[in-house]
């Protein structure tokens, strides 16, 4: 019994749930077990729900999809907390950094959602050039948290692509 909830609670793809419930609606016994499973856990549910839907039940996957996963866009004006300067919109992308000296704060874990709790220094550690264009690679000085960005046209990027010539 335990493999098989271990089995069930393992389903990812809507593909792995239907055949799952299609296994499970074809054995009786095997829905008493994710019923009993189910009340075990508090979970609302009905007899009479199709066993798709009582699988479904059991990942709660319902509040993972209300979770954005994609970036809400934000093009604002700011100053930066580390060199004071008035930072306009970007023209060309949404900034999310200093385009004078590079340095941004630790607010988001998917770009744009805000929710990140740290609210550290992204500081520039390393640039790297790709293809003709120049990524920033920033390290939380509080959390050690590692993100890559691609640096903006308006950026003023060190000619040697040193973090030491950074003002």
């Amino acid at each position: 019994m335990e493999s098989l909830l271990s089995e069930w609670l393992n389903l990812k793809t809507r593909g792995e749930i239907k055949r799952a419930a299609k296994a499970i609606d074809s054995q009786p016994q095997l829905k008493e077990i994710l019923l009993v499973e189910l009340e075990n856990r508090g979970l609302q549910y009905s007899v009479d729900w199709p066993a798709k839907k009582l699988l479904r039940s059991l990942l709660d996957r319902s509040t993972q999809a209300q979770e954005r996963s994609n970036p809400i866009h934000r093009n604002e004006v700011f100053t930066c907390i580390h060199c004071q300067a008035t930072v306009p919109k970007s023209v060309s992308k949404i900034r999310d950094h200093c385009p004078y000296c590079l340095r941004s704060i630790h607010v988001d874990i998917t770009p744009g959602d805000r929710a990140a709790n740290c609210g550290g220094i992204l500081a520039p550690s390393g640039f790297f050039l790709t293809g003709g264009i120049v990524y920033i690679e920033y390290l939380c000085q509080r959390c050690s948290y590692e993100y890559r960005i691609r640096a903006h046209p308006e950026d003023q990027i060190p000619h040697s692509l040193s973090v030491k010539d950074i003002p």
